[in-house]
């Protein structure tokens, strides 16, 4: 009677314990580090609050995020994992989003690494009022150096950040971003004057300038177009390019560049000819580490959207003839890690 009594206990404990675990299916411990995820709001030194997506290191097991037009892993306001960990910002191109490369930034979080990608107020896919005015050459940089102000003033953040190595990857726009943040001051009559030789070889960027005529016309009076502060944060010791735009930027400002720089050069890129862009920085950069990928478009390493968005007469989901993006997307999310790691050590 005593076994029968004891099964009925032990059968007790072990449904319950069941239930429980059922009932707790979303704090699931991982054996290794998954990615936690949570977006906010982060209010900083000057500007509008800016909107951000952070990736960090968690025990708690990952699942697909429906958000909007994108699908992202994540375990939502997940615990951090103990321990302080590098940081890597995430600066989108024009017209983008905080979530335009959630593959990349899940990829370093499960590595060890917070990935805190922004969306830059004035320049994204909602509102583009500072596209084409002097100051974007500033603003940009300067909202990534606000953010990691206010992630490093931030009580919960400031201890988990190993302030000594921060990383910054830059997509097309975010490329002249993180490049600028780097040692590199860009120069809006270098623009104008690459514009007024090259405006037919490299005809969707230096459209955004105008005219032909016009751009020509502005190029006579180079000496009087103003100059741009300049925007270098010490912080940032390592810097990865994807696709980015070069043609900002006079040779000897890139020279000046002392930290490691990998480009990834997409050698079919539509939006901005590699050889006046992601080529001339790889090759004008000393430390800088090229990558060519021969059947890679300007979004080759962005995130898929779960919808149908066409950026001029490109989709986002569009990808050159016998090129896998996924397949680049999987290796360089388990190559980036090791990169940043020797680049910041």
């Amino acid at each position: 009677m005593r076994s029968v009594t004891i099964a009925i206990a032990l059968h007790r404990l072990v449904t319950g314990l069941a239930a429980f675990v059922l009932s707790q299916a979303t704090l699931v411990v991982a054996t290794e580090n998954s990615a936690g995820l949570r977006l906010q709001s982060l209010e900083v030194s000057a500007g509008p609050p800016v909107a951000i997506a952070l990736w960090y290191p968690t025990q708690v097991v990952a699942s697909t995020v429906a958000l909007g037009a994108v699908s992202v892993e994540g375990a939502r306001n997940a615990p951090v994992s103990p321990g302080r960990f590098p940081l890597v910002l995430i600066s989108h191109g024009t017209g983008g989003s905080e979530l335009g490369h959630n593959e990349l930034a899940a990829g370093l979080a499960k590595s060890g690494y917070i990935v805190v990608a922004l969306r830059h107020p004035g320049d994204n896919f909602q509102d583009r009022s500072l596209v084409g005015k002097p100051a974007y050459f500033s603003q940009r940089p300067a909202q990534v150096s606000r953010v990691i102000d206010a992630l490093l003033a931030d009580s919960q953040w400031r201890e988990r950040i190993d302030t000594e190595r921060i990383g910054i990857i830059g997509h097309s726009a975010g490329g002249f971003t993180a490049v600028a943040l780097i040692g590199a001051a860009p120069s809006i009559a270098a623009t104008v004057g690459h514009c007024a030789a090259n405006y037919d070889s490299d005809p969707r960027f230096c459209q955004a300038s105008g005219s032909k005529q016009q751009v020509q016309e502005n190029a006579k009076n180079l000496q009087y177009l103003p100059s741009v502060p300049d925007s270098s944060d010490p912080r940032i010791k390592a810097a990865v390019l994807i696709a980015p735009v070069g043609a900002f930027f006079p040779a000897n400002n890139l020279r000046a560049i002392k930290v490691p720089v990998r480009v990834y050069v997409a050698e079919r890129d539509n939006w901005l000819l590699p050889k006046y862009h992601a080529q001339f920085l790889a090759t004008t950069i000393t430390k800088a580490e090229p990558i060519s990928i021969p059947q890679g478009g300007h979004f080759m390493l962005s995130s898929k959207l779960d919808l149908s968005v066409a950026v001029g007469a490109d989709e986002v989901n569009a990808d050159p003839a016998g090129f896998d993006r996924p397949k680049l997307l999987r290796e360089v999310s388990q190559d980036l890690p090791g990169w940043f790691a020797n680049a910041m050590r």
